[in-house]
């Protein structure tokens, strides 16, 4: 097994692809895949939110804001480690 960097990944895939500002809309079903620890960090610490559940509102709220009329589904991914995997030996 070889350990790689989630970064390297993203040029990997995209290398060659032009990204629209929106997503455009489809006749077909469609699917995004979003990733949840990324989300959060880019949310940072809500100000206003007092309880665990006011917290998910604002998580729930930024995953599908950009999403809810251009696709029939939205997926959240949270990544974890296992104690036999290459990354918790990294950590």
């Amino acid at each position: 097994m070889n350990s790689t960097a989630k970064s390297e990944l993203l040029g990997i895939l995209t290398g060659d692809i032009e990204t629209p500002p929106k997503v455009p809309h489809a006749e077909l079903k469609t699917c995004v895949l979003i990733d949840g620890h990324a989300l959060i960090q880019a949310l940072g610490k809500c100000s206003g939110c007092k309880t665990f559940g006011e917290h998910g509102e604002v998580f729930l709220d930024a995953a599908k804001h950009h999403f809810r009329d251009q696709t029939t589904r939205t997926d959240v991914v949270f990544d974890r480690y296992i104690d036999a995997s290459i990354k918790s030996a990294t950590r």
